[in-house]
């Protein structure tokens, strides 16, 4: 929350060291898997004050307010993949369980102002695009955007949280038993090569 509100007071630049992180450490350097958070984070205060100029006590109402509003999203964003996944009473289910599962709760919706607050909605729209790629029955101009916009939506994770990398662990498990379970279909292999080449540019 302060590096975010030094990104408010500062015109949008993001310091390079951070002298308060540890008290024992000079020049602390600032990760960078945080920048879109706070950069974000801060144009929200900039949107909603109407561009004012920074002040602390608004500042902590931002700061409580924000995770919420993550979380809520992402909770949005579960209905989505649900329906594209299996359905509307499946999305709403994926919906409501998101909202209510401990762990998710304490990272966003009653969280810390940190980044897998936002991260979470990264990956989660990132998911809603790779499911369209993958159900193309064609590797066409909408199975290629749709991969493209899944990369895109996971990449802007990476620069919003450190917790990206459960990415790549997903999407290769998820790789490898969808190559098997499309083998033992005895699907064409133009299928398979489809599903690879979707989930390559992805």
């Amino acid at each position: 929350a302060r590096i975010a509100g030094e990104v408010i007071q500062n015109n949008f630049q993001i310091p390079k060291f951070d002298n308060l992180a540890y008290y024992f450490m000079e020049n602390a350097s600032v990760p960078a898997s945080s920048n879109f958070f706070w950069l974000l984070s801060a144009a929200i205060y900039k949107i909603f004050t109407l561009g004012a100029a920074y002040d602390k006590q608004l500042w902590i109402v931002f700061v409580k307010l924000l995770p919420a509003l993550y979380g809520a999203l992402t909770c949005v964003a579960m209905y989505f993949f649900g329906k594209e996944l299996y359905g509307k009473k499946a999305g709403i289910a994926m919906a409501f369980f998101a909202a209510v599962v401990p762990a998710f709760v304490y990272r966003t919706m009653a969280g810390q102002f940190e980044g897998q607050s936002l991260g979470f909605l990264w990956l989660v729209i990132g998911f809603i695009f790779l499911a369209r790629a993958v159900k193309q029955s064609e590797f066409g101009k909408p199975a290629i955007i749709n991969s493209v916009l899944a990369g895109v939506f996971f990449g802007v994770m990476a620069w919003s949280w450190a917790g990206f990398l459960i990415i790549p662990l997903i999407l290769i498990g998820f790789f490898f038993s969808s190559i098997v379970l499309l083998w033992f279909k005895d699907l064409p292999m133009a299928k398979i090569l489809n599903f690879v080449k979707v989930m390559a540019i992805c």
